[in-house]
């Protein structure tokens, strides 16, 4: 797999494809598609942002995000295709936490999928307000903050049902 470069600076904007063994920094625009991050830490830093309409972003090989509370995301999934209403996926074995803390006017949408990860979810905006749509699949997921949680997600999934044969239950 030809793994693609990432330019120089702290304000530049991605293509999809695979980007390998790197650190992501700074102001960061995915252009619409999927991205396949093998090995790659996605970490804004202060003030940073991470933006992307339209995305699907596979966290491969330790790969992980880590969004801290001063940094801006705004990421949204395809609404049509393969990959429709997939925002996050993180492949079975990667155990690297997932960390989603978004600061004010952060919007995050579509499905979030960690299976073997602990999520971090908090904030102080409305992290699923654009589309109304998000769901976490997580190994744990600790929320805190003031941020909300909305799943009417018929749009995001391209007007699909999901269906789930299995009722998650909160464990205290």
């Amino acid at each position: 797999t030809l793994c693609l470069p990432v330019p120089n600076g702290k304000t530049y904007t991605l293509s999809p494809g695979t980007y390998c063994d790197k650190t992501l920094s700074g102001n960061i625009t995915l252009n619409p598609g999927v991205y396949i991050m093998r090995g790659t830490t996605i970490k804004p830093g202060g003030n940073g942002s991470l933006t992307g309409q339209g995305v699907t972003i596979f966290l491969m090989e330790s790969a992980q995000i880590y969004i801290n509370a001063n940094e801006k995301v705004n990421l949204s999934p395809p609404t049509s295709g393969p990959y429709a209403g997939i925002t996050i996926f993180q492949d079975h074995g990667n155990t690297s936490a997932l960390t989603l803390n978004g600061g004010a006017n952060s919007v995050l949408s579509g499905f979030i999928y960690a299976p073997d990860a602990p999520i971090s979810y908090a904030g102080n905006s409305d992290m699923s307000a654009q589309g109304d749509c998000l769901r976490l699949v997580g190994n744990t997921i600790q929320m805190t903050g003031n941020s909300s949680v909305k799943s009417d997600c018929a749009a995001a999934l391209g007007n699909r049902t999901m269906y789930a044969d299995r009722m998650i239950t909160l464990v205290k």
